[in-house]
């Protein structure tokens, strides 16, 4: 019979009277005979369905007695409640608890259960092409005590796929031509799988023009040639070719050409000086008329006559 209202079940334990489960986000609830306070929610009131402890400790482990309950808390602490007449919750009386209560000078450093591991951090996406990233990270800050076994990505809305390999980069394949998407990050580990990293956005691009040999034209500006081929069922808006501060992203100046135009003169350059040179192409796709850009071309170096 599945137990109404109840999902992410991490471990679960029946006494004679009464059963407790630890869910995923490390709560427990326990349901069933609660003459003893043995369902830890302040109560002697019984319950035929699952009923949230009290407090807020996270636990990894839970055991449920004839009239007592004890679990393991994550930080390796032990807590207990119900019946106490024998002094079975261990806190040094033998009053009864209807919550949890912290066992005197026990732990349980012997019980070590392994977590899901933390979340990557640092994501960074890098080397965009027209379908595909590299993605990299830094390795989660704790493995939650067993070994990271994979790591998985999720693009957009989509669903979690294993990467090839589990070291930082990977290279994620298929995007979808020239749209925004958001990639998250997670590790797994044989508990599970962390909780995603924060979002990366990327925007794959189209591959750029090719470009030639620019060349000094007069003492002001430099003349660029390039070839280009655009992509199928694309409409092409025009280039822009970039004079840059050499080894710099300083534009300087630039001219644009029409889609037609396989060349352009830069103006207003300083005789004796040598910049950087990229073209960057733009255009549309069928049903969008959002205007799409290309990656930026190699890079020409020239020096403007003296």
């Amino acid at each position: 019979m599945t137990v109404p209202s109840l999902s992410g079940v991490r471990s679960v334990s029946s006494g004679y009277f009464n059963t407790c489960v630890v869910l995923s986000d490390a709560s427990a609830k326990c349901w069933g005979y609660n003459g003893q306070g043995q369902l830890g929610n302040g109560s002697y009131t019984h319950t035929a369905t699952p009923t949230s402890v009290s407090g807020s400790s996270r636990y990894s482990a839970i055991a449920a007695g004839t009239y007592s309950i004890c679990a393991v808390l994550e930080n390796r602490s032990i807590q207990c409640w119900g019946a106490n007449e024998s002094g079975q919750i261990g806190n040094g009386t033998t009053t009864a608890s209807t919550t949890p209560t912290a066992t005197n000078s026990l732990t349980s450093s012997w019980l070590s259960r392994p977590l899901t591991p933390s979340a990557p951090v640092g994501v960074e996406v890098s080397l965009v092409s027209s379908t595909s990233v590299t993605l990299s990270w830094t390795t989660p800050a704790t493995d939650g005590g067993s070994a990271i076994t994979k790591y998985q990505y999720k693009v957009g809305t989509g669903a979690w796929t294993d990467a090839v390999g589990t070291t930082s980069p990977i290279s994620i394949t298929g995007l979808p031509n020239y749209v925004t998407s958001t990639i998250r990050l997670r590790a797994v580990n044989s508990m599970g799988a962390s909780t995603p990293s924060v979002a990366v956005t990327v925007r794959p691009k189209l591959t750029g023009p090719t470009i030639g040999v620019a060349y000094s034209s007069g003492k002001q500006g430099v003349q660029v040639g390039f070839a280009f081929t655009r992509p199928t069922g694309s409409t092409l808006a025009g280039f822009t070719v970039r004079a840059y501060a050499k080894g710099t992203t300083t534009v300087v100046s630039s001219c644009q050409t029409l889609p037609n135009g396989r060349s352009c003169y830069i103006p207003s350059l300083t005789s004796g000086t040598e910049y950087d040179i990229r073209v960057q192409g733009y255009f549309t796709v069928s049903g969008d008329p959002k205007v799409r850009e290309t990656l930026e071309s190699a890079t020409s170096r020239v020096r403007v006559n003296s």
